[in-house]
C-alpha cells in the first residue's frame, strides 16, 4: 500500500559514521533548497542509525524534495527517500494533533528497545565468555589427560628397564602391601595362585608390609611379576614386585 504524500519524509541508507550535528547541519543545506524546513530528527541511537526525518512547512516542498534528491549520493551513500508514516510531532502541534501522551509511550517503547538490545549484546558477550572458559577447561583437561599419560609411559618404561636390569630368580619380593596382608598370607596366595609354577607366600615376622612369593622357576616368577606388577590391592597399596635378591 502506498504511502500518502505528506510535510514529512523519511530517509535512510545515511553514512552512520557521521556525527549527529554535521549530519543534521548537511541535511538541512541540501533539504532546505526546496522549501522552509520546520524539523530534523536524527539520532544516533541503534535503531535510527543510518536514518533521518526531515519535515517541511508544506506537502509540495517535501514532494519536490523528494523526487529531486532521491539515490542522491550523500557522504558517499545513495540516500533511499520516501513520505513518512506517521505524521511528525512538529506538524502535529500546528494542526492540533499533537499527543504528549503518545510520544511519551512512544518514546518509553524506544527505549524498552535499546535496553532490550543492550541485554541481548550483553547476554551474547556472556555466552561468547562461556564457551571461551568451557573450551579453556577442556583444553587443559586433555592437555593434563596427555601428561599424565606419558607420565605413565615413563613409568613403564623405567619399570621395563628395570626388570631388565635385574637377574631373575624364583622367589619374588613383594612390597606395599596393606596391614591386613602381613597377618594373612592367604591373602596374597589367592593372587599368585593363578600363575604356573606357584608355591608359596612366606611372611617375615612381625608386621613388615613385605612378602616373598616363591615358584617353581624364575620364569614362572617373571610371568607373575608382568602379571601383578602395580595391582591394587587398596586404594592406597598398589604391589611394588622384584626378584629376591639371591643370598
Amino acid at each position: 500500500m502506498a504511502i500518502p504524500p505528506q510535510q514529512a519524509l523519511y530517509i535512510n541508507n545515511l553514512n552512520d559514521k557521521i556525527q549527529k550535528e554535521e549530519l543534521r547541519r548537511s541535511l538541512y543545506l541540501l533539504f532546505s533548497q526546496y522549501g522552509p524546513v520546520m524539523d530534523i530528527v536524527a539520532t544516533k541511537v541503534w535503531r535510527m542509525r543510518g536514518q533521518a526525518f526531515i519535515v517541511f512547512k508544506d506537502v509540495n516542498a517535501a514532494t519536490t524534495a523528494l523526487r529531486q534528491l532521491q539515490g542522491l549520493f550523500f557522504f558517499d551513500k545513495p540516500m533511499r527517500i520516501q513520505y513518512a508514516k506517521s505524521k511528525s510531532d512538529v506538524v502535529a502541534r500546528i494542526d492540533g494533533s499533537y499527543s504528549a501522551k503518545r510520544k511519551r509511550e512512544r518514546k518509553e517503547k524506544e527505549r524498552q528497545l535499546e535496553r532490550e538490545r543492550e541485554q541481548l549484546k550483553q547476554q551474547r558477550k556472556d555466552a561468547a565468555i562461556m564457551d571461551r572458559t568451557d573450551r579453556d577447561v577442556k583444553r587443559r583437561r586433555q592437555e593434563e589427560e596427555q601428561r599424565e599419560r606419558e607420565r605413565e609411559r615413563d613409568r613403564d618404561r623405567a619399570r621395563r628397564k628395570q626388570e631388565e636390569q635385574e637377574e631373575p630368580h624364583s622367589i619374588l619380593f613383594v612390597e606395599n602391601l596393606p596391614p591386613e596382608a602381613t597377618e594373612n598370607p592367604q591373602m596374597l596366595a589367592v593372587l599368585f595362585q593363578n600363575f604356573e609354577g606357584f608355591r608359596e607366600v612366606r611372611l617375615p615376622p612381625g608386621k613388615t608390609p613385605i612378602a616373598f612369593v616363591e615358584f617353581d622357576t624364575p620364569q614362572h616368577a617373571r610371568e607373575a611379576r608382568s602379571g601383578l606388577q602395580g595391582f591394587a590391592i587398596t586404594y592406597q597399596h598398589s604391589m611394588q614386585i622384584s626378584y629376591a635378591k639371591k643370598g
